[in-house]
């Protein structure tokens, strides 16, 4: 109760215990308490499209009142996780580089594979038989790959705290298009449980920290954070840059350092996923 406004970041000593929940940054704190953070966001248009700045300068901006911040931004618009798989050009010449030396990474991944699947539905072309099924296999899929290129990542740099962003419900955008169809052609609930599956496959040992937007955005009208059917506006991409920092135990007291968009302030205390 006696905290000046400022930036802060709250530390969860593990010792060598298991962290049960998705927000227990390991490297971030030290960082910190070095002076020099780096920070490297990968994956698809998200973070490099909609109002400007997007969501990965906004992060450096909330991160950059507790230390010096370098952020990287690599992502490429229209990739797949599968273009990020190991082996594949973009994750051996562009990831692997750039995460040698990083103290967090930023996932964002699954969007267009799962955009791709709505518009061949809409379309006809090469889908049939069980839609919703396919669609739940595809998203355990997509999770798959984010954990093989995970792995691939911490065979350079064993110690980096990976942040996968969950999408939020698009399915909730009821004026935008396609997701204004998607109720009525693949069910209303079938983007909840996409990302109900999606949240579920993701194993609590694997140590991917979750930025779950999913919840985030849980109730609220989203076509008011979109920019396009995909990407996100002012609103939007600040929602998204303090979702992120609150998954690494950022906490912000008083006003925010950010434009005056989005949810703010985010205050001292915070529940994750927990009902005192």
């Amino acid at each position: 109760s006696d905290l000046p406004d400022g930036v802060y970041l709250v530390e969860a000593q593990l010792d060598d215990r298991t962290c049960r929940s998705r927000n227990c940054p390991r490297r971030m704190p030290d960082a910190v308490r070095n002076g020099n953070l780096k920070i490297v966001t990968m994956g698809d248009s998200v973070p490099v499209q909609g109002d400007y700045p997007t969501f990965p300068d906004r992060l450096a901006a909330l991160l950059g009142g507790l230390a010096t911040v370098d952020s990287q931004n690599i992502a490429v618009g229209g990739t797949m996780s599968t273009h990020w798989l190991p082996g594949q050009s973009y994750c051996e010449n562009t990831l692997l580089p750039a995460v040698a030396d990083a103290d967090v990474l930023v996932i964002s991944l699954g969007g267009n594979g799962i955009l791709n699947y709505v518009n061949n539905a809409f379309s006809g072309s090469g889908l049939g038989g069980d839609l919703v099924g396919g669609a739940m296999e595809l998203v355990v899929e997509i999770v798959d790959n984010v954990l093989a290129t995970a792995g691939a990542v911490r065979e350079v740099n064993p110690t980096i705290d990976i942040v996968y962003c969950l999408y939020p419900n698009y399915g909730e955008a009821t004026n935008t298009s396609p997701w204004n169809m998607v109720g009525g052609f693949l069910g209303k609930e079938t983007m909840v449980e996409l990302l109900d599956t999606a949240r579920g496959a993701i194993p609590y040992d694997s140590g991917l920290i979750l930025a779950d937007m999913y919840a985030a955005f849980e109730g609220l009208v989203l076509d008011d954070y979109l920019y396009d059917m995909l990407h996100f506006n002012h609103a939007g991409a600040t929602m998204y840059a303090e979702v992120i920092f609150q998954s690494l135990g950022g906490v912000f007291v008083g006003e925010s350092p950010l434009p005056p968009h989005g949810v703010t302030p985010l205050g001292s205390v915070h529940d994750f996923g927990l009902n005192p």
